[in-house]
């Protein structure tokens, strides 16, 4: 069996290393998610302009 003073590294090592890792991994796909949301808010932005040949503001 592990002993306590195991188990308390193995989560200190959690914390550290992989809570950190995940926190990365969240930040960096929300960015690509925030990206490609810029980039279909764009198209549709573009694509209702072409449709009304209006300003998107005034739409």
């Amino acid at each position: 069996m592990l002993n306590p003073r195991h188990i308390s590294c193995l989560s200190y090592c959690f914390l550290f290393f992989i809570c950190p890792f995940i926190l990365l991994i969240r930040y960096i796909l929300n960015a690509i998610y925030m990206k490609l949301d810029r980039r279909k808010r764009l198209l549709n932005i573009t694509q209702r302009r072409q449709l009304t040949g209006k300003r998107p503001g005034l739409a």
